[in-house]
């Protein structure tokens, strides 16, 4: 029992801090993907009263990856019922072109506002709409989320590793007749700490699959998927074979280097 308590320990330390670490990975791929959608999905509506070509609205910025003129068809033809052909006719060649201006990525505030600005420095340009209200809420609540979860995780991984140094201290208390003797006998430092690096390896495969089990299953929630997917974001998913190497090759660096620690400091 006491031997239980003592890997629950540390398994309990590895899996607080390989947790943090994929759920911060995770966030950083939602944040880059739904980057992503609004780079695709965003444009800039211009109204001008001549024709803009691509050479000069390209000027203003190297941000802006094209412009595609919308049909006001749609328009003209609800307003059919309660105008006379003589007003759809006049209306037809008074109104304004509409433009759908592309952008390479989606701009920050500041970018947004340096582009507003230099469009309508074209004369012909009366009007432009950004609609980035309800973009900038969602993308800048999940920048928080990151940068909330990098806190929370640099906390966790230094609380972390001194409960991983604090038990391995206790692990080598436990061995250190054992580990006498072998010096005594002319071991190496690397035999006498042969089963503090098997302890620390075997509590790092079973934190690993632990987190692995956990977060497959979380991130495979109906739930949490049809969320994601509301906002623009349908590639969520949880790499099991590379993620899974990453946080076991994590949480063997960690346990190895604890060990090594301890060792090095008990010689000294």
């Amino acid at each position: 029992m006491k031997s239980f308590k003592n890997h629950l320990s540390l398994i309990f330390a590895l899996v607080s801090l390989l947790f943090s670490f994929q759920f911060l990975t995770g966030t950083t791929q939602v944040v880059d993907e739904y980057e992503r959608y609004l780079g695709e999905n965003y444009s800039i509506v211009a109204v001008s009263t001549t024709k803009l070509t691509y050479e000069a609205v390209s000027r203003v910025s190297i941000k802006i990856k094209g412009i595609e003129e919308l049909d006001p068809t749609f328009m003209i033809d609800s307003l059919k019922d309660n105008l006379s052909p003589e007003n759809i006719a006049y209306l037809k060649v008074t109104l304004p072109h509409f433009y759908k201006i592309k952008l390479y990525e989606y701009p920050s505030i500041k970018d947004r506002e340096r582009i507003k600005e230099a469009l309508l420095q074209i004369k012909s340009i009366s009007k432009l709409e950004t609609f980035a209200k309800n973009q900038n809420h969602i993308y800048d609540l999940l920048i928080l989320n990151k940068t909330v979860l990098i806190v929370l995780t640099s906390l966790i991984a230094v609380i972390a590793v001194l409960l991983m140094v604090r038990q391995m201290e206790v692990w080598l208390y436990e061995h250190s007749q054992r580990m006498y003797i072998m010096s005594v006998f002319g071991a190496s430092l690397f035999q006498k700490s042969a089963v503090l690096f098997l302890l620390a390896i075997l509590d790092s495969i079973i934190s690993t699959v632990i987190v692995v089990v956990s977060y497959y299953y979380l991130t495979m929630n109906q739930y949490i998927q049809s969320v994601f997917e509301e906002i623009g974001i349908s590639k969520f998913r949880f790499d099991l074979v590379g993620d899974s190497v990453a946080l076991l090759s994590l949480s063997f660096v960690l346990s190895i280097l604890c060990v090594m620690y301890v060792i090095v400091n008990a010689e000294d």
